[in-house]
């Protein structure tokens, strides 16, 4: 063969090398655009799958003293329901019981991986007896209840005021500011009860938080 022939060939080879490449590049694209796209499509049929579990289902947030995270699983409608806390009983030589909390409901559209905060209120502290070193039980008040209450060891007791319950779009401390601004729904806590010695007209149950 001439030079002027092996040229030719050369450049012919180079360029056939250079098309299968391309058709490699292709073929390995589409191969990679497939996976792809059935890697979406196997998340898009995962995810409608456990939307479709989620139906129905009820997520509870009981009293921990401290904010609680509800990240939405799905897209969708939620129901959501909040009970405030009951307040502290009284007892000095009768006892009176603090007002249940109110109670609250609601539908919100939320979509998937949005975050809600909890705040589940406490109930408010009781007081019973004549000694102050007797009378607490458990309680706090947490989330804006008045939490102990009072005492009077020669008059009166008096249950401490319980807790709100409410679902917010900002974290924080209970009493943060911006925090409180972003609630989108509150059950107020109860009242404590009243319990008097001098004066039992002035005693009572404490006052329901609402409806």
């Amino acid at each position: 063969m001439n030079r002027k022939g092996f040229a030719v060939s050369g450049i012919l080879y180079t360029i056939l090398l250079i098309f299968l490449a391309i058709i490699y590049m292709l073929l390995m694209n589409f191969k990679n655009k497939k996976n792809l796209l059935d890697q979406l499509k196997s998340e898009v049929l995962f995810n409608s799958k456990l939307c479709e579990e989620k139906v129905g289902q009820t997520f509870t947030f009981d009293y921990t003293g401290d904010v609680q995270e509800f990240m939405v699983p799905c897209d969708g409608y939620y129901k959501v329901e909040l009970w405030g806390a009951q307040g502290g009983n009284a007892k000095y030589s009768t006892q009176y019981y603090g007002g249940l909390g109110a109670y609250t409901s609601g539908s919100i559209n939320l979509k998937k991986n949005n975050n809600l905060y909890i705040y589940v209120g406490g109930q408010g502290i009781s007081h019973a007896g004549t000694s102050s070193d007797t009378v607490t039980q458990n309680g706090s008040g947490y989330n804006s209840g008045s939490g102990d209450g009072i005492f009077y060891a020669s008059n009166s007791n008096g249950g401490g005021g319980g807790g709100a319950t409410d679902i917010r779009l900002t974290d924080g401390e209970w009493n943060d500011f911006d925090s409180l601004k972003s609630r989108i729904m509150v059950a107020a806590g109860g009242g404590g009860g009243d319990s008097h010695k001098s004066a039992p007209s002035y005693s009572g149950n404490g006052g329901a938080g609402g409806g």
